[in-house]
């Protein structure tokens, strides 16, 4: 018995690496590049992806006009660690400790995420939902 059952085709820490390191990249240079419309099937966010932050619900276009009006305030981000959890069923959360610095104070962050599976077809993972909160 060589094979293991169950064992998936993708390796969670490396799409939850390569993930945050392309959505916190294009969030603050280019968040419309994310976003199904503009991107030629190549898109993290779609039109059902969702955003909550601070009891207000952002999905699709909005989702990324937010980003976008965050990304011009000026703010940076680092992440300072996350944790990954392949929940199966070809999804992924990932939670998110980092911090936002403009030119007057540090704010710490939490973020959560849940990645869903698209297809074999570049390895396509999709934004379902993700939850912000700035302290």
């Amino acid at each position: 018995m060589d094979k293991q059952v169950g064992k998936p085709k993708f390796d969670a820490m490396q799409v939850a690496s390569d993930f945050m390191g392309y959505f916190y990249n294009m969030w603050f240079n280019n968040p419309k590049s994310m976003y199904s419309s503009t991107n030629n099937g190549c898109e993290v966010i779609k039109p059902y992806s969702k955003l909550l932050y601070e009891g207000v619900q952002y999905e699709g276009i909005q989702f990324v006009q937010f980003l976008e009006n965050f990304a011009k305030s000026g703010v940076k981000f680092n992440v300072n660690k996350y944790d990954v959890f392949d929940s199966g069923s070809r999804m992924i959360q990932i939670h998110v400790l980092g911090t936002l610095t403009n030119n007057v104070e540090v704010k710490q962050i939490s973020q959560f995420f849940l990645l869903v599976y698209q297809g074999d077809k570049d390895n396509k993972w999709t934004l379902m939902n993700s939850t912000l909160v700035i302290a």
